[in-house]
């Protein structure tokens, strides 16, 4: 997923063996691999092909004992490109640095200290999330809810992305690792669309694509009308009757 320019990824991690944290898909066949492995082939292969900032999504199912250990894991295995303290934001107070300062991998007492600016809190609604979220907290929704959301209160969720980061990921009963299509909440400026990257088709087409732009990097400045409030963007919405228009493309051998 790193060399393929991924720029997020979920780590589930769960107590293992001889105080050894592991990794797995919970409560499923999938193999069990050492956390201490997965954050050593991200040491190796984070900044392979881009040298923009890496966001560790930790799902912590770990007791405190072995937090303590990933903890360690973290700072020894990762070092210097792991960001243990805030920029220098003196120009910009409020709002988060550009993927521009480069080389920060964020992750979840000793691990928690290491969650820098992606704090993650639940979500409760648009308003709620105006009058007491923080810049550095962002909310993680399953594809359902935000499916919902993007349908009823779309010009929302545009005013919301544009202060807050937002992570979409795919639901549970996907339990044979598909995909959906993530256009739509691209559409309403969601930064972190989760897909499952082992899954071939149409939805990681659409990320490849997506992503290819701005040299492959793994990170694309969403259009001036999902940053600027002036545009009252809503994806719902066809102005001047305009339809839009369908085009199939062919590789011709």
């Amino acid at each position: 997923a790193l060399r393929r320019g991924c720029r997020c990824l979920e780590i589930d991690c769960w107590d293992g063996p001889s105080a050894e944290p592991i990794v797995y898909h919970g409560h499923t066949l999938t193999s069990k691999i050492l956390f201490k492995d997965v954050i050593t082939t991200v040491e190796q292969h984070a900044f392979e092909v881009s040298p923009y900032p890496v966001i560790l999504s930790l799902e912590n199912h770990c007791t405190p004992t072995q937090q303590d250990v990933m903890a360690q894991y973290l700072t020894s295995i990762l070092g210097e490109k792991l960001l243990a303290t805030s920029l220098d934001l003196t120009n910009q107070p409020g709002q988060l640095p550009s993927p521009n300062r480069k080389k920060a991998a964020v992750v979840a007492e000793s691990l928690s200290n290491l969650v820098i600016y992606t704090k993650s809190v639940k979500f409760h609604s648009f308003s709620h999330a105006r009058e007491h979220q923080q810049y550095y907290e962002n909310t993680s929704l399953g594809e359902k809810k935000a499916h919902k959301l993007v349908k009823t209160s779309a010009p929302d969720f545009v005013q919301h992305n544009m202060v807050f980061i937002t992570r979409i990921y795919p639901a549970a009963s996907r339990t044979l690792s598909s995909n959906y299509n993530p256009q739509g909440f691209w559409n309403v400026g969601s930064q972190m669309v989760a897909l499952n990257f082992q899954s071939l088709g149409l939805p990681m087409d659409l990320n490849n694509g997506r992503f290819q732009d701005n040299g492959g990097c793994g990170y694309v400045l969403k259009p001036l009308f999902l940053r600027t409030n002036q545009w009252g963007f809503n994806p719902n919405s066809y102005r001047h009757n305009l339809k839009p228009a369908h085009l199939l493309l062919k590789q011709h051998r």
